[in-house]
């Protein structure tokens, strides 16, 4: 996004998550709701275009470039209202989608780091059973 908002002069960005209503996974005790995927819309309005990038909240996502009507259609959000229903349902033309490197390497580096690995399934229990015990 830095690059084509130094490219286009400004952009707006607007980001959120998927629960659509037919994928309703919870997880843990609390039954916290796991997002089905995550979305980051772009508006040019120099150009006067918008876009979004989705991506399916799994192992492997799966990313795809789509419009605001879409985007509005999967998730009952209209990330911008005011903009006329012809900008919503053009695609503008988007960077290329591709894993940033930054993230890979914070993996990595998180795997064999030493200490608390906080995305480990027995860490976040305790942690857990600790606050429920501190609510006591």
């Amino acid at each position: 996004m830095r690059g084509l908002a130094n490219a286009e002069g400004e952009v707006y960005v607007v980001t959120g998550v998927l629960f659509p209503a037919h994928f309703r996974q919870r997880t843990g005790p609390d039954h916290v709701m796991i997002p089905s995927g995550m979305w980051k819309a772009v508006y040019d309005p120099v150009a006067n275009e918008a876009a979004v990038y989705v991506c399916a909240n799994t192992d492997q996502p799966d990313c795809k470039i789509v419009s605001l009507a879409v985007l509005s259609q999967w998730s009952g959000i209209d990330v911008f209202p005011t903009l006329a229903d012809t900008v919503k349902q053009h695609v503008m033309q988007m960077p290329a989608i591709e894993e940033s490197p930054y993230a890979a390497s914070v993996r990595a580096e998180q795997s064999k780091a030493p200490g608390f690995n906080w995305s480990d399934r027995s860490i976040r229990r305790g942690l857990c059973m600790l606050r429920k015990a501190l609510e006591r």
